[in-house]
């Protein structure tokens, strides 16, 4: 597949970011040697979900590496145990302040992150009752929760079509993760969480064949293959996974961690510095 364009105006390398973006480096769950991550905090962020959601994306684009020797494969599940969290809290809000979540920039980098760390583990035998193992299926849970429940948060339709064409990108990963599941007798929870994923990727990838069969020699283009997305989507068969609504029981640590001050007090500064803008601007006017 062609790589659909998620937004117009990316700003991969940071290089054009505009006036007023601040910069923040962070150390996630900074009791493991986690490597820093730059995340630019644009100034359209207005809640501390938007900001963390964006912080959260910026840690798994910067750090697809799940070895020992660079981050902690425990890190992962953290990260999808808070993104977990921050969705059921988003769903809670049912179109008020949950609504929107992100930007459509943020969407599509999660969406390739979680598939690029998906294909980095599926690209080894997995071995049941892992670390690795619990990871993929907390990625898988991602996935599953918009698939389920982005409708009442995504910032935009459009990205349920954009959803499903990088799941249809990524098929190949998730065929890997079931045949490690026949050769390793891996957990029935991984089982259910791929089972979404697969079926998306099995009937959406048969309608993309027959509409690519239609006009050979020529392929579909990602606009194309997009709109066949959107022409068939009505028609999944989806299961709802009981586990969507459960979440890992949340401990809060007695004393914030330093990467966790440094966090709160950036934000806080990038809150009070839009403010004193826009007082500035009004006083202008």
């Amino acid at each position: 597949f062609p790589t659909a364009a998620v937004a117009s105006g990316d700003d991969s390398d940071g290089s054009s970011a505009a006036a007023g973006h601040g910069t923040a480096r962070y150390c996630f769950f900074s009791r493991l040697p986690a490597p820093l991550t730059g995340v630019k905090l644009r100034s359209a962020v207005t809640t501390p979900g938007c900001a963390l959601f964006t912080v959260l994306v910026g840690f798994l684009k910067a750090n697809l590496r799940p070895t020992a020797a660079a981050t902690p494969v425990a890190l992962y599940t953290k990260c999808f145990n808070v993104l977990h969290r921050l969705f059921s809290l988003a769903q809670a809000a049912q179109g008020g302040a949950g609504a929107g979540l992100g930007s459509v920039e943020d969407w599509g980098t999660l969406w390739e992150s979680l598939t690029s760390l998906l294909r980095l583990f599926a690209a080894e035998p997995l071995e049941a009752a892992t670390q690795a193992e619990l990871t993929c299926t907390k990625a898988l849970h991602v996935f599953n929760y918009v698939i389920t429940y982005g409708d009442v948060f995504l910032p935009s339709a459009d990205l349920y079509d954009k959803l499903y064409y990088e799941i249809l990108r990524a098929r190949d990963v998730f065929d890997k993760l079931n045949v490690h599941l026949k050769c390793s007798g891996g957990s029935r929870s991984l089982e259910r969480a791929l089972r979404n994923v697969s079926s998306i990727a099995s009937q959406l990838g048969k309608a993309v064949s027959e509409a690519n069969a239609k006009i050979a020699p020529r392929t579909l283009s990602a606009s194309e293959i997009l709109s066949v997305i959107a022409r068939d989507k009505s028609t999944l068969q989806l299961q709802l996974l009981e586990e969507l609504e459960q979440r890992d029981v949340y401990v809060e640590a007695l004393q914030p961690s330093a990467g966790l001050r440094r966090l709160i007090n950036t934000l806080a500064a990038e809150r009070r510095l839009s403010r004193m803008s826009q007082r500035g601007d009004s006083s202008v006017e």
